[in-house]
């Protein structure tokens, strides 16, 4: 198993339960995206652990690079706090689950064992039924192309449009096509209103 956060206390901690289960080998850990996706390639290991949060690259581009890298590992998703429509972009993304912090620890087993599996981990807050059925037409954010949702996630964390070029691998004209794209959907018009809508969102912060 392939572990990957830039928080090295919840890669140590992770590695250790792991270890202490008996049941999965931690072959590498990783402090950045790049990195990870050269070990996955380099050590082909049956999970990888990715930490939502990872700054280098977003999580979404870098489940399609290690898709390529590693075709046979199953990457989980560790994160704070996800709602039914980033569980969903995950999923679409290639993940094979979504791993809350706050989750029991025997989550952590589940999400490793059933993804080795070829199944999909979803924690008990999210039933597969939600994420998997199609976007609510009433929700506003159902009208945005994934990219454009990875862009607004981006955006009300408080990353600059030049980060977020370099973390998905876009040009900054591209960013800033996808950024007026999503307001426009959302006929939000200056980014502070921007961030209080998704405030006003579960799991949207």
């Amino acid at each position: 198993m392939l572990l990957a956060s830039e928080q090295e206390l919840l890669r140590e901690g992770l590695a250790a339960l792991c270890e202490r289960s008996g049941r999965h080998e931690v072959v590498g850990q990783c402090g950045d995206g790049s990195a990870a996706v050269q070990v996955a390639s380099a050590r082909q290991p049956d999970v990888c652990l990715l930490d939502l949060g990872l700054r280098s690259l977003h999580a979404f581009e870098l489940i399609s690079r290690l898709r390529r890298a590693a075709p046979n590992t199953r990457t989980v998703i560790v994160a704070e706090r996800a709602d039914a429509r980033c569980a969903r972009g995950i999923l679409h993304a290639g993940a094979s689950g979504v791993l809350l912090t706050s989750g029991p620890l025997q989550s952590l087993f589940d999400a490793i064992s059933l993804a080795a599996e070829g199944g999909i981990y979803l924690p008990p807050g999210l039933p597969a039924e939600g994420v998997l059925a199609e976007a609510d037409a009433g929700d506003p954010l159902s009208a945005l192309s994934e990219r454009e949702y990875q862009v607004f996630r981006l955006l009300v964390e408080g990353v600059r449009p030049k980060e977020i070029a370099n973390r998905l691998d876009l040009s900054p004209k591209t960013v800033d096509s996808h950024r007026k794209n999503l307001m426009r959907k959302l006929d939000i018009h200056d980014l502070p209103t921007l961030v209080r809508f998704a405030v006003s969102r579960t799991g949207a912060r």
